[in-house]
């Protein structure tokens, strides 16, 4: 089953090339992985829980490992890379990426800046083994036939500057996965 989900995985990746990031003055990149992994019931998406911090925007978020593009990292591939292994401590290989989405250009401004996210999807052969470091709170993983079968999908209340709104959201293991990350698994389901 995992490799039927693999070679699924790799035709909805391959469908469609990521356009290019078009640069501006004082843009942020940044890069995420989203990590399929075999688990008993078949692939299996990791994502983590940040750590609550006062100075992150998306402090206590269910989120994929990555952040933002330092000047050592040749490419946004390589920023998701680097960070997954600083964040949960799994070495990525370039072979085990299938290719990118499109990049999201957060709907407000980072620490002042414009930021855009360019999420790579990669599948490994082997169940993750993972360690997380102070920015992570918890690793879960989310079995890929349960999130395209909706499994949790619904909306929940949020306030923000004192307005009310419902917002879409998938929770599943006490976990609520919403705004950025939604999106980008939300493409990712699209397709497939």
């Amino acid at each position: 089953m995992a490799t039927e989900e693999s070679d699924a995985l790799r035709r909805a990746v391959a469908r469609h090339s990521p356009p290019e990031v078009v640069s501006e003055e004082g843009l942020q990149l940044a890069a995420v992985a989203l990590i399929f992994t075999p688990g008993p019931e078949g692939l299996e998406l990791c994502m983590i829980r940040r750590s609550d911090h006062p100075d992150d925007p998306w402090s206590g978020h269910m989120a994929f490992p990555g952040g933002r593009r330092d000047a050592e990292d040749n490419t946004s591939l390589h920023t998701a890379m680097r960070e997954t292994l600083e964040e949960i401590g799994v070495a990525l290989e370039y072979e085990d990426c299938l290719g990118g989405l499109s990049p999201l250009r957060v709907p407000y401004r980072v620490s002042g800046a414009a930021m855009v996210i360019e999420p790579f999807v990669f599948c490994l052969q082997e169940p993750l083994k993972w360690t997380s470091n102070e920015e992570v709170a918890g690793v879960y993983f989310f079995n890929l036939d349960g999130l395209r079968q909706e499994r949790g999908r619904g909306l929940f209340e949020f306030s923000h500057k004192g307005e009310s709104m419902q917002l879409d959201c998938i929770e599943q293991q006490g976990c609520r996965i919403w705004g950025l990350s939604l999106r980008i698994l939300d493409e990712l389901l699209q397709r497939l």
